[in-house]
């Protein structure tokens, strides 16, 4: 199955709405929590610790990234087999 067009719409390559996000309930406070805990964190770590934890927040980040695309594409790939089964 061809997913281009699916692909392109999760990175942005269609024009689509992109601050959704920040509608969602509960987006902009646990953005800012997020954003608390950080600088926290940072703020109590030596440079060394602050090294290893960026490291560990960028290796958890490109985890995230390929997760999200795959849960997108199986989103919209579930999606589809709905609108076929649900088809007159």
């Amino acid at each position: 199955m061809d997913t281009h067009v699916v692909s392109d719409l999760y990175f942005g390559k269609l024009d689509y709405q992109d601050d959704e996000a920040a509608r969602v309930p509960g987006y902009l406070p646990a953005l800012d929590e997020f954003s608390n805990a950080w600088d926290a964190l940072r703020g109590a770590l030596d440079a060394e610790e602050r090294k290893l934890l960026v490291r560990l927040i960028d290796a958890h980040s490109a985890l995230l990234e390929v997760s999200r695309e795959e849960f997108f594409v199986r989103g919209f790939r579930l999606g589809g087999q709905l609108v076929l089964e649900l088809a007159p």
